[in-house]
């Protein structure tokens, strides 16, 4: 029986409505009261001991999903006698199956969009190691925003494919119509995703579901081409569609990346209008009732083979998928994802988020403005023994990992493994924790789909922080240890967030209005310095740690801001192709700025020792991103590292 309601799960989730419900589970839609956010949640009915620790081990491995097309899995647990329950984002908008019920099938560009984009998150899916497979691809499972994005949903079937194991340890989706044929009982792999993509592409392009894949494998249907049903699809798109749906899973492409590729191809021809009219007569198309016969050759002996493989799943019934002995099918081995090239900030970038018009009213600043004081922090004595570290972020092993160095160059080593990438770590006060952003594949500004994360600075004690859709980055850790400011892209342009531990209370700061970024705290954690460009271009304002009494700290172009650790004075990067690092007094609005090096180019990250005197940086010299140090007082250079990578985003601890 589903939960009802306004009943409470797990003494903090309110039910408020039933989405979905079906004979192994439902959807609910509820409030988070420790959050105070909406999500959804997953409810599945799999009883048995093996079942709850097979769902504890899958559950824990989407939890650190992190992905733009994917939602999070933000919490996971097991109510004995009840059932087991994923909380994942609750995304608004509708399903492209309503969507497909109000308004028919979809046109030609918008349905290989839809492809493009949840190819990505089959590739990100299909590459974890262990692959992990969605298996239940439809209509209903894939989400359409308000604002234009597209989310593949529902992750309650979601599984590990490991070699040699059953592919099946808790109930299947079996959707006719977009389920394939071996999911009916054989092995699945990532090219069970691929058919169950190109079902659902089949059936928003024609309006129409497609005849049921085991159907197909029996030979009592064929699949009615695409151009049956529209004749002016381009023939393209129509072939690339079809092919992901082939029987046979070695017909179909090898890989998401392999799919997403052709239908780029396939919307690349739409665009530009290769396809003008359709065609005066369509060809004789031979669409069989049922039960053809089956030759003993060619293709169709292949397709006995498989037919074979499930006459024994059918004495059985197929209303209920059970649990089944054969191995699953040789996972195809996964095409490489594309390199993505390093960019360096600099000051002419320009903001990406949507332009919008400003006027004198979208500025707050206060009619009287306080004097802003803040407290000096106790300065720092160097331990004599030991060169102080500094963590930062290296591509050295082919995505970007956090590592930790002493400032000679000595004591290297990395701190987080992660396939997705980690990068923007900050030290927690006490130095024995630090928190960074992942997926992170480059040195990006703003990283979409990404979290944070608080790990041990031996490399121990991950742990995912709270967030929603879109993308969390640039953390920055109050003095006390007990706030961490963010910028997130979750309302779509970068706002500052703070996340109150460990509570998880949220907190917005920054004008929804204003793409701001890069919040740094003063020393007494008084203030925030940040980055913003309300005024048409990037400048560094200052406010109150309750976002109240912002006001512009530079009249021009200013980025990247960090506090001297006296708490006196803020230096930021000025400058376009040359980037000077500048440091002006902290509560004097018209007083003098002091360039503290000379015009460097490709310069980024500047980061103050604890005693001020040494400053990191990450720069580009003869195209290799090295990590430096400046000595404020000998206007001296240091390179740190020497590695063809690139190392970036200093922090010392």
């Amino acid at each position: 029986m589903p939960l009802q309601p306004g009943s409470l799960l797990n003494q903090r989730y309110r039910i408020d409505e039933v989405i979905a419900q079906g004979g192994m589970g439902a959807i609910y839609a509820a409030h988070d009261l420790t959050l105070n956010l909406k999500v959804a949640i997953k409810e599945n009915f799999l009883p048995g001991e093996e079942h709850v620790r097979q769902f504890s081990l899958e559950a824990n491995i989407l939890a650190t999903l992190r992905h733009p097309n994917l939602p999070r899995v933000t919490d996971h647990f097991t109510v004995p006698g009840s059932g087991q329950y994923l909380v994942m984002d609750y995304i608004e908008g509708t399903d492209l199956r309503q969507w497909m019920k109000n308004k028919g099938a979809l046109e030609e560009v918008e349905v290989l969009k839809i492809g493009i984009e949840i190819c990505n998150a089959l590739i990100y899916l299909h590459t974890r190691q262990p692959p992990i497979l969605h298996r239940d691809i439809k209509p209903g499972n894939v989400r359409l925003t308000p604002t234009g994005r597209v989310f593949l949903v529902d992750f309650g079937l979601a599984k590990r494919s490991l070699q040699g194991e059953k592919t099946t340890t808790g109930a299947q989706a079996l959707t006719p119509g977009y389920a394939p044929p071996e999911q009916y009982g054989q092995g699945t792999d990532p090219r069970s995703d691929i058919y169950a993509l190109g079902a659902t592409l089949y059936a928003a392009l024609t309006g129409m579901i497609p005849e049921d894949g085991l159907g197909r494998a029996m030979g009592s249907v064929e699949l009615t081409p695409i151009l049956h049903h529209k004749p002016h699809i381009s023939p393209a798109t129509a072939r690339v569609i079809e092919k992901a749906m082939a029987v046979l899973p070695g017909d179909r492409y090898p890989s998401a990346q392999a799919f997403q590729l052709e239908l780029k191809r396939a919307l690349e021809m739409t665009s530009q209008g290769a396809v003008i009219s359709p065609p005066s007569q369509l060809p004789e198309q031979n669409i069989p009732a049922k039960n053809p016969p089956l030759s003993t050759s060619g293709p169709a002996r292949k397709k006995a083979g498989l037919l074979l493989s499930l006459v024994g799943i059918i004495a059985f019934g197929l209303t209920i998928a059970g649990l089944f002995t054969r191995k699953p099918l040789p996972t195809p081995p996964p095409t490489p994802e594309p390199t993505l090239t390093a960019t360096v900030v600099t000051m002419d970038d320009q903001d990406s988020s949507p332009g919008i018009i400003l006027s004198s009213t979208s500025t707050r600043v206060p009619t009287d403005t306080p004097v802003l004081t803040p407290t000096s922090p106790p300065q720092f004595n160097p331990t004599p023994e030991k060169e102080p570290e500094l963590a930062f972020v290296s591509d050295r092993t082919g995505i970007p990992q956090i590592w930790i160095i002493r400032s000679d160059g000595s004591d290297l080593r990395q701190i987080t493994h992660l396939p997705e990438g980690a990068c923007q770590p900050d030290w927690h006060p006490g130095s024995n924790r630090l928190v960074f952003v992942s997926p992170c594949r480059d040195t990006s500004d703003e990283h979409p789909g990404a979290g944070l994360f608080i790990i041990n600075a031996d490399g121990t004690g991950l742990t995912p922080l709270p967030t929603l859709p879109g993308g969390d980055f640039d953390p920055a850790w109050s003095p006390d240890g007990q706030i961490i400011a963010f910028s997130s892209i979750r309302n779509g342009r970068p706002n500052i967030f703070l996340i109150h531990l460990p509570d998880f209370n949220l907190q917005q700061l920054s004008s929804p209005v204003n793409s701001e970024r890069h919040p740094s705290w003063s020393p007494d954690g008084k203030f925030l310095a940040y980055e913003t460009t309300r005024s048409g271009f990037r400048q560094v304002w200052i406010m109150q740690s309750d976002g109240k009494n912002a006001r512009a700290f530079t009249e021009n172009r200013g980025a990247l801001p960090t506090w001297t650790p006296d708490g006196l004075r803020l230096a930021f990067l000025r400058g376009t192709s040359a980037l000077v690092v500048v440091e002006k007094p902290f509560n004097e609005p018209l007083g003098e700025e002091n360039p503290l090096t000379e015009p460097v180019v490709n310069l980024s990250n500047p980061a103050f020792s604890s005693d001020g005197a040494w400053l990191a940086l990450d720069r580009i010299v003869d195209g290799n991103r090295d990590l430096y140090l400046f000595n404020r007082d000998r206007q001296e250079w240091i390179r740190l590292t020497d590695d063809p990578a690139a190392d970036f985003d200093p922090v010392w601890r």
